[in-house]
């Protein structure tokens, strides 16, 4: 999995959301790295990352690899060491 400081939303491979059964009720739009806008469903899933444990929005990845974005990193209390490219746990975060 490739986690990705600058999106905002997870993705997972379409498959897997389809045999966990995860809905998608909410339509968005994105501006992707190249400046152009894509409109995707966004639903919410459990996630887990090194025993933490919380929920973030995704998207589902028709193709593509699946990524972790950065609210879900957040919302876990991790951040990315920039010059190891190493997730951290960053505990004071979780204290507010």
């Amino acid at each position: 999995m490739i986690v990705d400081t600058g999106a905002v939303v997870s993705a997972i491979p379409a498959t897997v959301a389809k045999e966990l059964g995860v809905q998608f009720p909410v339509e968005r739009e994105f501006r992707l790295a190249d400046g152009s806008v894509s409109k995707q469903r966004v639903g919410s899933i459990a996630i887990e990352i090194d025993g933490r444990k919380g929920f973030t929005e995704v998207i589902a990845l028709k193709k593509g690899k699946p990524l972790v974005g950065v609210t879900a990193l957040e919302a876990l209390g991790f951040t990315v060491n920039p010059k190891t490219g190493l997730l951290v746990k960053n505990d004071a975060a979780l204290l507010l």
